[in-house]
């Protein structure tokens, strides 16, 4: 029997409390946003999926209260604005900043959350699987997995992770692609499925990686050092980074260790990150702040705007004046 996808739309606009239920998967959520704030929810609902684009517009702090008839993991990703969270026992307190993810352990007990905007927007993607799939797809040969099997059979609410991972540009690519699901609604659900598997197999890898950082290897912990100042140094100095030589004097390492180390474990060259990087934020210029495109290209870093059309064309397969 073929799964099928039911798919929902919200725009929430009047100010007080509203109530959504999703049957197939067995949530509810109860929102109360402000006169000031409006709020789009676009959803997949299945038995064993739920997926939940959340974009709030507004000046005011809108709250959510959540509640569940079964167990679930949910995959959260804060790609806009800021996220506060408690239990309704005061028992656990969350925090999600923009850009940044964790998995959430979510129980029959009733949710208190907090939706910040940031530059007036909020955007929120989750991924709710039942926690006994999620369970099944850990494997107890590696440490962090263990780790996580543990905290489950502890049966308490809140972030399995100890601290939340940043999205990184293979992460964020795979997620803007989950807002595009194919019209047939026969593939929908193998679209969601699969691509799901591809977003969780990447923050279980960052998992890893992280874990081994913190707790299993000093050798990894002295790797990874220099590849997080390279690439804090990258953001911080997007329009004018410096070139490799000068970034592995900066950071302590040699050219080679750099580059070699720093695809491995961002999955981008250092250009290709700094690229990436300037794409991500050319694209939220110019659909959110309607810039033009040589104000994009000058804010991103391009000296010539043709040279950022043909990147932008080649990232996003589209011409940059087009989303204006």
């Amino acid at each position: 029997m073929t799964t099928k996808l039911t798919e929902y739309l919200y725009e929430i606009t009047t100010p007080g409390d509203q109530t959504i239920r999703f049957p197939a998967f067995g949530q509810e959520i109860r929102s109360s946003c402000p006169a000031t704030t409006s709020c789009k929810l676009h959803c997949w609902d299945s038995k064993d999926l739920l997926c939940l684009h959340m974009d709030l517009r507004g000046d005011s702090p809108a709250s959510l209260r959540t509640s569940y008839t079964r167990e679930a993991v949910v995959l959260v990703f804060m790609l806009d604005g800021k996220l506060e969270g408690m239990d309704a026992g005061n028992t656990w307190k969350a925090q999600l900043r923009n850009g940044e993810h964790n998995i959430y352990r979510a129980d029959t007990l009733e949710q208190d959350l907090e939706l910040k905007t940031g530059s007036s927007s909020f955007k929120m993607l989750s991924v709710l699987l039942p926690l006994d799939d999620f369970r099944e797809l850990l494997q107890p040969g590696y440490d962090s997995h263990n780790n996580l099997i543990q905290k489950l059979e502890d049966k308490q609410s809140g972030f399995l992770l100890d601290e939340n991972l940043p999205i990184l540009p293979a992460l964020l690519q795979l997620l803007e692609n989950l807002s595009h699901p194919p019209a047939d609604p026969v593939l929908q659900y193998l679209f969601f499925r699969s691509r799901v598997l591809e977003i969780l197999m990447q923050q279980l890898d960052q998992v890893e990686r992280s874990f081994c950082r913190q707790f299993r290897d000093d050798c990894e912990m002295a790797r990874m050092k220099p590849l997080l100042q390279a690439r804090q140094i990258l953001e911080e100095e997007l329009i004018n980074p410096p070139r490799i030589p000068e970034l592995a004097k900066r950071v302590g390492t040699n050219e080679y260790d750099l580059k070699r180390n720093f695809k491995k474990t961002w999955g981008h060259t250092v250009f290709g990150y700094v690229t990436e990087l300037r794409m991500q934020k050319a694209l939220k210029l110019l659909k959110e702040e309607g810039k033009t495109v040589s104000e994009t290209a000058h804010v991103v870093g391009y000296k010539n705007p043709q040279h950022f059309t043909v990147a932008f064309k080649k990232r996003f397969g589209i011409l940059p004046s087009s989303l204006r």
